[in-house]
């Protein structure tokens, strides 16, 4: 897995509903030059919908990824792209955990985000006119499987200042706390490429070695976001980043989430790595 790798991975952030108000659509999507909301759908993911619709196209449902396997075939999406998300960082929060974390598997156009036993399957694809387009796909087998267009909720995170005013991708990086919440007054970082390594990857399980320079990977907080209290930046201050930077191998419980049609058998497809190297 390339070092480019998590600067054009995709987090679906989440907030309290007491936050959403700051994060409203943005005027510029919906202007008529541009018409996101009403305007027909070139992406990758908008066409494997329209094909399905018509029945030209037909997506195979196995009991423990669902439309997953098919979707990815489809797509052309290689299943080592995959990496792991623990943080609460998407439209399916409440499932998310440092036990259960999100895959996130992505080629140049289209990013797909899957939890074990989650009743959505998540993607964002790139439109040529139309910028970044959310879909969701139920994960219940069906002879009519649909892609789901979402214009209203994704856009509350996925439309503001951190995606340049339009329907977007980003990644952001959080301190979490151990059921993998972000601690979001302890700070958090959206991550470019001018991103110093010690603010990469938060949320995130990262292996791999990179000589002495540490990032937030792996790393949790030692008791729930409410039980923190005031000491969430005492937290930070004391927090030894290089504890969570050194790991070069895969924990045992997340090779379940390699699927059996990877081309090989690698447990770095069940953890983000950090060189680019096999774990």
């Amino acid at each position: 897995m390339r070092s480019s790798l998590l600067p054009k991975l995709f987090i679906a952030l989440w907030f309290p509903l007491s936050s959403a108000a700051m994060l409203l659509q943005s005027p510029f999507a919906d202007h008529p030059a541009v018409a996101y909301s009403a305007g027909t759908p070139e992406d990758p993911v908008g066409r494997l919908g329209q094909q399905l619709a018509k029945g030209e196209e037909r997506l195979e449902f196995e009991p423990e990824h669902g439309y997953l396997v098919s979707v990815l075939r489809k797509l052309k999406i290689p299943v080592t792209s995959q990496s792991l998300v623990f943080s609460k960082t998407s439209l399916q929060a409440e499932r998310i955990s440092p036990l259960r974390p999100r895959a996130l598997y992505f080629n140049d156009d289209v990013y797909v985000g899957w939890i074990p036993d989650a009743p959505l399957m998540e993607f964002a694809s790139v439109d040529p006119k139309l910028g970044t387009i959310f879909y969701t796909l139920d994960q219940e087998q069906s002879g009519t499987p649909r892609l789901q267009r979402r214009t209203t909720d994704c856009v509350l995170c996925h439309d503001g200042a951190s995606t340049g005013g339009v329907p977007g991708l980003m990644v952001r990086s959080v301190y979490p706390d151990n059921e993998g919440n972000a601690i979001l007054r302890a700070g958090t970082f959206f991550t470019t490429d001018h991103s110093p390594w010690r603010e990469r990857w938060g949320g995130w399980y990262v292996t791999g070695t990179h000589g002495d320079q540490p990032h937030m990977g792996n790393l949790l907080a030692p008791n729930h976001v409410s039980a923190l209290g005031t000491s969430a930046e005492t937290y930070v201050s004391q927090i030894n980043l290089s504890l969570g930077s050194k790991h070069q191998g895969c924990p045992r419980q997340f090779r379940k989430f390699t699927l059996p049609q990877s081309p090989q058998r690698y447990c770095r497809a069940a953890c983000t790595h950090s060189s680019g190297q096999p774990a």
